[in-house]
């Protein structure tokens, strides 16, 4: 799936596991926009633009993107 990747930020969860957040948006099957902050991996920190990864969704509305 092609994300824009609109911003990121460093974050530290309950258990004091650093991980990199990141706003972004894309277009679903039926061709609407939509935007989404998900978890991403630490080589997208401080990335601004388009990549093309593989996108998780979890049951609780968490959004994954995955690193290949």
């Amino acid at each position: 799936m092609k994300i824009t990747i609109l911003d990121t930020c460093r974050r530290v969860s309950k258990a004091g596991k650093p991980y990199v957040q990141a706003a972004f948006r894309s277009t679903n099957r039926s061709g609407q926009d939509w935007l989404g902050v998900g978890t991403v991996p630490d080589d997208l920190d401080g990335f601004v633009g388009e990549v093309d990864r593989q996108v998780v969704f979890g049951g609780n509305g968490s959004i994954f993107v995955m690193p290949y």
